[in-house]
């Protein structure tokens, strides 16, 4: 029950509210399921918030690829990369 209202909480606060998915996801108790909140995070493109989900439920792994495949994907940064 507990991890259906977290995830409810994620996707109404994903809508509202955008500050706030860090935080939530940064609590000590984050009983968020996985699946369901990567989805919700992908959906609204909130790529960092995925990385934090990720170390919250120790996937270190998983948080970095993600990291990385959001950087290299990101023209913003890359252009700030690309040398005159």
């Amino acid at each position: 029950m507990i991890v259906a209202v977290c995830c409810h909480l994620l996707l109404a606060i994903s809508q509202t509210n955008d500050a706030l998915v860090a935080p939530l996801l940064r609590l000590k108790d984050n009983s968020c399921h996985v699946e369901e909140a990567e989805k919700i995070l992908r959906q609204h493109s909130k790529f960092a918030e995925l990385v934090i989900l990720y170390e919250k439920k120790e996937m270190h792994k998983k948080g970095w690829l993600q990291s990385r495949t959001s950087f290299s994907s990101d023209q913003s940064f890359n252009k700030q990369l690309t040398l005159p």
